[in-house]
């Protein structure tokens, strides 16, 4: 019970004062965030045009 959480220390580590845009982590971060949106846009187009085919 008296070791200290691994959280806290690795919330210290991510809280970084700078913040750059340019590096590869935050471009590969906001691809897979529109990658996950076009798929997201994509599912709810098919399931649209699913139920259209039922209905």
């Amino acid at each position: 019970m008296g070791r200290p959480k691994a959280s806290k220390r690795k919330q210290h580590h991510s809280a970084s004062p700078k913040k750059t845009y340019s590096t590869p982590e935050n471009i590969a971060y906001y691809f897979m965030a529109a990658a996950g949106a076009f798929v997201l846009i994509f599912v709810i187009l098919g399931l649209l045009g699913y139920l259209k085919k039922i209905f």
